[in-house]
């Protein structure tokens, strides 16, 4: 869905822009006695290109240029969360500890891997950082981390990477097994989280190091680090919004207009739609610029009036997540997966919210029936009947379910109470901490927890 791919592009593009890191401009050379410093203390073994610092194409123009950064820093503050104490208060210190060697390698073959910026060969050689051509494309603050993660592996334990069984690199072999295990991804966490909680760097660089720290902590240890914990968005019968975890744990989230409509968009960051204005606000979980709030509110706004061509007035619920995008209307449920659109005239039912059950998106009616898109994938555009959907058994009246762990679904009844249930939607499980609360809508699923706030 063409939404999401220009999201993305720009979540990349204002996250880099304003860095307090930010790149050289083209052909601007490198300060040649800042350079001299790293060379002092660091080889660079060069292939079939000179040593350059005014080339930003050169391989070594960006390792020196994160070495200049990573020198530059004043003394990094612990993080008051998520911090293991590796790297110490001098990140340059702790690379200096254990590399003395920077190589193009002459094989190219393990940077042909997905990603690989660098690696390490500790069985062969002991204090030194293989780097490969597409450290190019490293904004200076993944560089950074990306030495920091390689000397971690140069450790006499060497920190070996397991496969990832979930989240953006799921299936490659890409994550540390915990952020306890304290492993090449958890001293690269720790590098951007220092950098975040450090009050004399500018705030644009703290910005961004959050960001890229949020995104590292759901995306790099198999098992998430405490005190983060999977769970969903609730709105409440006020519009405010919380973050209830699978154990039933309660936490603030954000305070929005009632009116509004809560929505998620990928796995950081959340969407206010006001239907009544069709303003869209923007709430990013990791602290990313804030100019993204108008891009996001650009792209939604138009996808909305032009790609689903739906009256803002008339909408019930939005939905993006992941390459999912639906609109539900008085009368129509439009979607769009993988630039396809699928739209489903709704007759004569009075649809509540859009939901999601067995992996399949669906929406809700006020009477509690639960209808869901056909799981066949389609070519072309398509245009649905109600008949055409399956139809879900809801023996409780469930106004709106989004799966949880195991299996388990959190669901909202019809007088507004936030219950677990199983997979056939028959059995309830309350939650005592939720005892009063009124719910009004759920989003889900939202790895989170306040303690991001204090990054």
């Amino acid at each position: 869905m063409r939404i999401f791919y220009l999201i993305i592009a720009m979540v990349a593009a204002v996250s880099s822009f304003g860095s307090a890191f930010a790149r050289a401009e083209e052909n601007r050379c490198l300060d040649e006695e800042k350079i001299a410093k790293q060379v002092k203390h660091f080889k660079f073994v060069v292939r079939n290109d000179e040593l350059s610092t005014c080339d930003p194409s050169n391989v070594f123009y960006r390792v020196l240029e994160a070495l200049v950064a990573l020198d530059e820093l004043p003394n990094l503050d612990s993080g008051k969360v998520f911090d293991n104490n590796i790297i110490g208060p001098s990140a340059i210190e702790y690379l200096r500890a254990r590399v003395d060697v920077f190589e193009v390698p002459a094989d190219w073959g393990s940077c042909k891997k997905d990603g690989v910026g660098a690696f390490v060969m500790p069985w062969r050689y002991s204090r030194r950082v293989m780097v490969c051509p597409l450290i190019e494309n490293f904004s200076p603050l993944t560089a950074m981390g990306v030495l920091i993660h390689e000397a971690r592996h140069l450790d006499p334990k060497r920190y070996s990477h397991v496969r990832c069984y979930r989240g953006l690199y799921q299936g490659y072999e890409a994550c540390d097994p915990s952020y306890r295990y304290k492993g090449s991804y958890a001293a690269e966490t720790e590098l951007k989280i220092r950098l975040a909680s450090t009050e004399s760097l500018p705030k644009s660089t703290r910005r961004e190091a959050r960001a890229s720290a949020f995104l590292d902590l759901l995306n790099r240890f198999n098992d998430y680090p405490r005190p983060l914990e999977p769970g969903v968005l609730v709105q409440d019968v006020d519009g405010r919004i919380f973050h209830v975890s699978e154990s039933g744990r309660i936490q603030p989230y954000r305070e929005v207009v009632p009116d509004a409509i809560l929505t998620q968009v990928l796995e950081w960051a959340t969407v206010i739609f006001d239907a009544e204005t069709g303003a869209v606000r923007f709430f990013n979980v990791a602290d990313a610029p804030g100019d993204l709030s108008d891009v996001l509110e650009t792209a939604i706004d138009k996808a909305i009036r032009e790609e689903w061509d739906v009256k803002r007035e008339r909408v019930k619920d939005v939905l993006l997540e992941n390459r999912d995008g639906c609109v539900l209307s008085e009368r129509e449920l439009a979607c769009f997966q993988n630039g396809r659109a699928l739209r489903v005239d709704l007759g004569g039912l009075s649809p509540r919210y859009i939901t999601k059950w067995e992996s399949r998106l669906g929406f809700t009616t006020d009477s509690g029936t639960i209808y869901l898109l056909p799981s066949k994938r389609f070519k072309g555009d398509v245009k649905l009947q109600v008949a055409d959907l399956k139809k879900v058994q809801n023996p409780n009246g469930f106004v709106s379910v989004f799966p949880g762990a195991s299996k388990t679904y959190f669901a909202l009844t019809s007088d507004g109470r936030l219950v677990k249930t199983d997979a056939k939607l028959k059995r309830v499980f309350k939650f005592d901490s939720l005892e009063g609360y009124r719910f009004k809508k759920i989003v889900g699923q939202l790895v989170w927890s306040k303690a991001i706030d204090e990054i």
